[in-house]
């Protein structure tokens, strides 16, 4: 680091209002600094501690060998970050919405969050369950606010209350099931959610096979009639676009979806057997895109919904041995109130 480069940070440290409130979320320690009046718009600092990072930070990863440990692993490590899902905050009466979550680990030679935290302690900061904590261990927080209207308004003495989104939440199923395509499936599939214990139904409405090149095919023309894109950056586009394709699902590949309904709001994520005990191997190929139900309503009058297996299959395959592997509901979290 230059003496120029650290002028520049000192000068990107604007103005702070300390707040110093804390609460406890899930085992994991919140604590409000304050807010930053900075370049980049109003931002409440929070610091975060989570003790089973302190504890586990040193232990080795277990060797990850089928996809199914992999995701059992990840799943078992990402814990939900009650910051990603905060949609307004109350200062008391006065209600700000949130623009922006960001999140990130304290680095040792992230000198800009040392100079910012500086500040705060300077206007009287000083967080008692966090004081002895080493920062390695402390995730660094930034909530852009929308304080244009309400600043003068903001008492930071005032009790805040982080008014929370819906958020996804996962269980597990590992039911497994030897799909059929193009067959009808007459039989309800009863499944137990892990983590409420409560029986679900899931009716399977039809099983088909989709032709990724010509889905894609249908995106280019329509960005073509559109005129959002020239013909040159169209090319480049395909191009790259193609070159992950590949990967997912080669030429003349089929990648199977799953036409469902349930009894209550959730959703399923399937997988193939093939894939699950197979070895796990890190892929450069990845798009997004949003698979849609082919009609509103179910056999059962339930709102249809579709499933994905991003397996490649062979155009004239049958039958496929899967396994419905995880639901994901969407649930309103209960408010975090810091007093």
């Amino acid at each position: 680091m230059t003496i120029n480069h650290l002028i520049h940070l000192m000068e990107r440290i604007k103005p702070v209002t300390c707040i110093d409130k804390s609460a406890e979320i899930d085992g994991i320690i919140c604590n409000l600094a304050g807010i930053h009046h900075s370049d980049r718009g109003d931002q409440l600092i929070v610091l975060m501690h989570e003790p089973d990072l302190e504890k586990n930070e040193n232990r080795e990863s277990p060797r990850l060998k089928t996809n199914r440990d992999y995701l059992k692993f990840h799943e078992s490590r990402d814990s939900t970050n009650p910051l990603m899902h905060v949609e307004t905050i109350c200062f008391g009466d006065v209600i700000v919405p949130v623009l922006q979550s960001e999140i990130s680990l304290y680095q040792n030679d992230e000198m800009e969050s040392i100079l910012l935290l500086q500040e705060f302690v300077k206007a009287g900061w000083h967080p008692t369950e966090l004081v002895d904590l080493p920062l390695r261990t402390l995730y660094i927080g930034k909530l852009t606010l929308d304080m244009q209207e309400v600043a003068p308004q903001i008492d930071p003495n005032a009790p805040i209350v982080f008014k929370m989104r819906q958020i996804p939440r996962r269980f597990s199923i590992e039911y497994p099931i030897r799909l059929h395509i193009d067959e009808d499936y007459p039989e309800r599939i009863h499944i137990t959610d892990s983590s409420t214990g409560e029986v679900h139904w899931i009716q399977i409405n039809s099983v088909y096979l989709m032709d990724f090149w010509a889905e894609m095919q249908e995106n280019y023309d329509q960005m073509e009639r559109m005129n959002h894109i020239t013909a040159e950056e169209l090319k480049t586009a395909k191009a790259r676009i193609e070159e992950s394709m590949e990967q997912i699902c080669p030429h003349g590949q089929r990648l199977p979806v799953i036409n469902y309904e349930t009894d209550t709001d959730f959703s399923i994520q399937v997988y193939s057997k093939a894939y699950l005990d197979g070895p796990h191997k890190s892929s450069n190929g990845a798009i997004g895109f949003i698979i849609g139900a082919d009609k509103p309503l179910g056999k059962s009058g339930n709102k249809m919904k579709a499933s994905l297996i991003q397996t490649p299959v062979a155009i004239d395959i049958i039958e496929i041995d899967a396994e419905i592997y995880c639901g994901s509901a969407l649930e309103k979290s209960d408010d975090i109130r810091f007093e």
